[in-house]
């Protein structure tokens, strides 16, 4: 006779187990999804072998085709737990590739040889058999099958050791730990036939996997009712996956900053809790999820459930909230919308470009954020992409623009300019990228790499005597370097380039942000090179920073040039360009497009110039004909 009382004990508490995760709300994604199935059918499998064990035991007061029904049923659903299982590990360590691979194709291939063999085994006897007697006999493949679907678990725990890096270490644990159980509690059966013990083990090893993998608690924030950050990101991977269109309703608390300091944080964390309720009751059954300390998102699938939200957002903020007995105060939030959003090349992607949404409407107290904004956060994840790319590789592109002295009708210098390419993007310029560089403090590896292939340029080329200098913009970063001087001066030295003929540009903006530049700069004019203070009349530059910092030329800025059509501000402009003429600043003056601004240029001292109307930049080979024709050209 089988002992049942151990089978009973786990099939009761897999039995409970399962309501709890199946009445539980729970977020549907797929490992969920697969752990329900292993719930369900580990159910199916301890009912089973409790009910076979009984008409075994009796097997005289069953027929025999009940007895070869039911034992088959049992074999075709424990034996299909494996390959199960096999899918929820693959799911879990994000190893979806191997999905199509050959070795997965191959495996489910088995796993329908195997049933069509169970399904045979009341006429082949291969799995089971009953002999004239009706005593129950396991068939000569038995052993065999039985330890191919323990290497199946093998193979699963394998997964998860060497590609489960990812996983928290409890869950790397855990999953060995239950094949192992498996592997113990089948050996103990072997040596006790009779002592059922299957149930119980699958009982343990899914409340491990429900306490460990697959808590529904796990997956909200702990302060509100709401999903966390981390489920977003896996709620966004489905999104994407199923390349499935959908809007965001971002909930952004006002000031919470203010009402911390003001109020005390336990005030903000009430404030915060309140939101989150508030948010979900509005969500209208869709998903929300708090994904910072004070901003909260709604997702929906339909404009018009986007707007259904947003109504009842509408009417639950602001909401009073009682600080004492005498005093409440309106608690109130910004509310932001996307239209349709997918087409999104990855996970980071869909992210970033959620958190630059957010982040834009905070900045800018946006209401609608549409696809257009969302193409454009869109263009610049592949700036930054390419950016990084092009750093890398050492693949940034060098143009030249000239500096014509007048006067003499000569090229003497040239400002360097910057183009990152790419084929989809096509050139990109550097009011697209630098902000980025220096953003992400890609532009510390983009400056040295921009001044190395100045001097290679320099020291590969021979150029005309007349020309004298070659300009590079410095950034705020950079100058906050306290090791610039040092970083320049060596590449001058790597590439025996005379350090006189280089120039660095900084604005007025760089200059106050660095209090330490001025000794930089001493530090490189010592060694011969020259600074320019760049932008001068964009509204940034101004004449005390030229007097406090060692520059030695002037760039005015274009807008100024805009101006000269008026005799009040020709005037000025005159007046600016006798004051820096009286203190030995050389200028130089941009953005020259037509002979007419040349010429009113020429007339208030401004000998040198540069824009289209001499020449747009060129890049290095071209640069390099231009200048050496120069001369005749304009002759």
């Amino acid at each position: 006779m089988y002992n049942l009382s151990y089978d009973l004990v786990g099939l009761i508490f897999l039995s409970i187990l399962t309501f709890y995760f199946f009445w539980r709300p729970i977020f549907p994604n797929l490992s969920n999804k697969i752990y329900r199935v292993i719930l369900v059918i580990s159910i199916i499998s301890c009912a089973l072998n409790i009910i076979t064990a009984h008409t075994i035991d009796y097997s005289t007061q069953y027929s025999l085709t009940l007895n070869y029904i039911l034992n088959t049923l049992l074999f075709l659903f424990a034996w299909s737990l494996p390959y199960i299982f096999y899918e929820y590990i693959i799911v879990l360590t994000k190893k979806k590739k191997y999905f199509d691979n050959k070795f997965h194709k191959f495996l489910w291939g088995y796993y329908i040889v195997q049933s069509l063999i169970i399904l045979s085994t009341p006429f082949t006897h291969f799995i089971i058999y009953f002999d004239e007697n009706l005593t129950y006999h396991h068939g000569s493949i038995y052993l065999m099958m039985a330890l191919i679907n323990f290497g199946i678990l093998c193979i699963s725990a394998f997964v998860i050791i060497f590609y489960g890096q990812k996983m928290p270490t409890i869950q790397r644990i855990v999953i060995p730990f239950y094949i192992l159980l498996i592997v113990l509690f089948d050996f103990i059966q072997f040596i006790h036939p009779y002592l059922l013990i299957n149930g119980l083990v699958l009982s343990i090893s899914a409340f491990l996997m429900f306490l460990t993998l697959q808590n529904p608690l796990s997956y909200y924030d702990t302060l509100t009712v709401n999903y966390s950050r981390k489920t977003f990101l896996e709620y966004l991977e489905i999104l994407i996956i199923q390349d499935r269109p959908f809007q965001i309703v971002i909930v952004d608390i006002c000031s919470t900053s203010t009402i911390n300091k003001t109020f005390g944080e336990k005030i903000g964390t009430e404030i915060i809790s309140r939101t989150g309720q508030k948010v979900k009751w509005a969500s209208n059954h869709n998903q929300t999820f708090r994904i910072d300390g004070d901003v909260f998102i709604v997702v929906t699938f339909s404009i018009d459930e986007r707007d259904k939200v947003l109504n009842n957002l509408k009417s639950e903020f602001p909401f009073k909230h009682e600080y004492n007995e005498s005093f409440t105060f309106d608690a109130n939030v910004h509310m932001n919308y996307t239209d349709s959003m997918n087409d999104f090349e990855d996970i980071d992607e869909a992210y970033q470009i959620i958190i630059e949404s957010i982040k834009l409407s905070k900045d800018e107290n946006l209401t609608l954020i549409n696809k257009g904004t969302v193409n454009t956060l869109k263009k610049t994840r592949k700036i930054e992409t390419l950016l990084k790319k092009s750093i890398d590789n050492h693949d940034i592109r060098i143009f030249l623009q000239p500096i014509v002295n007048t006067q003499s009708n000569i090229i003497t210098n040239a400002e360097t300019l910057v183009r990152l390419y790419d084929d989809e993007l096509g050139l990109v310029l550097p009011d697209q990228f630098i902000p980025l560089a220096e953003k992400d403090g890609n532009i510390t590896k983009l400056t040295p790499l921009i001044i190395e292939e100045v001097c290679k340029y320099i020291s590969e080329n021979r150029l005309p005597k007349s020309f004298k200098k070659i300009s590079i913009n410095l950034s705020v970063i950079d100058c906050l370097n306290p090791d610039l001087d040092k970083l320049i001066l060596n590449i001058l030295e790597k590439y025996n380039v005379d350090p006189s003929f280089l120039i660095f540009e900084v604005t007025e903006t760089v200059a106050s942000l660095a209090p330490q530049l001025k000794d930089t700069m001493l530090n490189i004019k010592a060694a011969g090179s020259t600074f320019a203070l760049d932008d001068f009349g964009s509204g940034y530059a101004n004449l005390d920073t030229v007097i406090k910092l060692p520059f030695d030329i002037i760039k005015i800025d274009r807008q100024l040039l805009l101006l000269m059509d008026n005799d009040q501000y020709k005037t000025m402009f005159s007046g600016i360009m006798d004051t820096l003429h009286s203190l030995n600043l050389e200028t130089v003056v941009e953005g020259i497009e037509t002979e007419l601004q040349a010429g009113i240029v020429r007339d208030v001292k401004g000998t040198y110039q540069q824009g289209y109307l001499y020449s747009k930049p060129l890049s290095l080979d071209d640069f390099t004909k231009f200048i050496n024709s120069y001369d005749s050209v304009r002759s």
